[in-house]
């Protein structure tokens, strides 16, 4: 009879945290899955981009799992509050649902490489209205928040540190490729939203503040 590993059998922020990653696994699956068969229009792949990637993986998945199942390496702990570790939990899960959000809000017009699919459509709706990388936003809040769960100076600074070369890289690519392939539309999108923080303008204030 299957039983939960004693880690996962109670709430803590470490359970939360590999809960949140096995829903974040299962979402980008089910999305991937979804454009398996839709042929490429652009193909900005990299070896350096597909590398980063991986690396990143290993630090968003694989190292922090690693610790919270088996505990290593346990040698460098370092001292953490539990205030603090479920503060991190709670800016873990606001990260998971920002991250679930832009998928959703991607649909059919995701792609999890520098790749444009074919009939895909830029999204400027939703989130996107005021952001354009939503997505990152959210592997920022999971960084800080892993940091603050994980009390090790491996597993709970592997996601940052594997997250910042891949995000430095990988975004200025994506970026240009969308340019080449919409051209002024999302020249005027830029202009408009800022990366991973809302571009605030007086405009932008009196409307909200108008609603």
């Amino acid at each position: 009879m299957f039983t939960l590993p004693a880690q996962l059998q109670s709430i803590t922020p470490q359970s939360i945290l590999l809960y949140g990653v096995g829903l974040v696994i299962l979402v980008r699956f089910l999305f991937v899955l979804s454009r398996v068969f839709t042929g490429i229009s652009l193909n900005r792949i990299s070896i350096l981009d597909t590398a980063l990637l991986l690396v990143h993986i290993t630090g968003m998945i694989l190292i922090p799992a690693e610790y919270v199942m088996r505990h290593r390496p346990a040698s460098l702990d370092y001292y953490l509050p539990g205030s603090i570790q479920w503060l991190g939990a709670g800016i873990f899960v606001a990260a998971v649902v920002l991250f679930c959000i832009s998928q959703a809000g991607l649909g059919r017009n995701f792609s999890a490489t520098t790749e444009i699919r074919q009939g895909q459509k830029l999204i400027t709706r939703g989130i996107y209205r005021y952001i354009r990388h939503p997505m990152y936003a959210s592997y920022w809040l999971w960084g800080i928040a892993q940091a603050l769960i994980l009390p090790n100076w491996v597993a709970g600074l592997s996601m940052l540190v594997t997250f910042i070369p891949f995000y430095l890289e990988r975004v200025p690519r994506e970026e240009r490729m969308m340019l080449e392939h919409f051209g002024d539309e999302y020249r005027e999108y830029m202009g408009r939203t800022g990366r991973v923080i809302p571009r605030f303008s007086l405009e932008w204030i009196k409307k909200i503040a108008s609603k």
